[in-house]
């Protein structure tokens, strides 16, 4: 079985203290086999530019198999 990477996203959480609540913001596209530390810097960026503050960020890959 061969494993094809497809895609890959990232969606931010940031903390709405006032409203009790996470706002989520997703960018899809990545690259494949994005290093950690690319993923830190990147959230780092958005976050500056956002007025609430970065709860956590995920990442998600999908991949396809081919027998």
């Amino acid at each position: 079985m061969l494993k094809y990477w497809e895609k890959s996203k990232i969606d931010v959480y940031f903390d709405d203290v006032e409203n009790e609540q996470f706002v989520r913001q997703g960018f899809s596209n990545l690259i494949s086999e994005v290093e950690e530390a690319d993923i830190q810097t990147f959230v780092e960026a958005i976050g500056s530019l956002h007025e609430l503050e970065t709860a956590h960020a995920i990442v998600t890959d999908s991949h396809r198999y081919i027998v």
